[in-house]
């Protein structure tokens, strides 16, 4: 640190600051509750992710089940995370491709849908190496069968 506020303390500090942050990487995180009819919106979703450039997608109430083949729920440029859960509900995750994302296993006490990722990309902030994405969907339902 400088003990005189000069102009040229002020540009060390300042660059060392703002370039390391106009470099690092966030990624672009869109969460949406579709409620049901996933394949129905598929071209809607596909169109969403793709203009606003989303870089992971999570969504809830898929309403997808073990019978649909996930070559009906894949979207271009994705890879694609589902658990289907039960009636009614549902998650999944799309992921750019090329993303560095690890799928999970963590238990899942309450029975919820869930869908743990752990993302990361070289560039992103020293403080921030790593993103745990969870993408958790419980209905009304499930508590009340409880």
């Amino acid at each position: 640190m400088c003990s005189t506020p000069d102009v040229q303390c002020q540009r060390r500090l300042h660059s060392n600051v703002l370039p390391k942050m106009s470099r690092c990487i966030h990624p672009k995180v869109l969460n949406a509750n579709i409620r049901e009819g996933f394949c129905q919106k598929l071209d809607e979703n596909d169109c969403c992710l793709q203009q606003n450039l989303v870089d992971i997608a999570c969504i809830t109430e898929t309403w997808l089940n073990p019978l649909i083949p996930s070559s009906l729920t894949d979207i271009d440029g994705y890879v694609t995370y589902r658990d289907d859960g039960r009636q009614g509900g549902g998650v999944a995750i799309f992921v750019k491709e090329g993303l560095l994302c690890r799928l999970l296993d963590l238990p899942n006490v309450h029975q919820f849908d869930t869908l743990w990722l752990l993302y990361r990309h070289p560039r992103m902030p020293r403080e921030l190496s790593h993103v745990l994405l969870g993408c958790v969907y419980f209905s009304q339902v499930q508590v009340l069968a409880k």
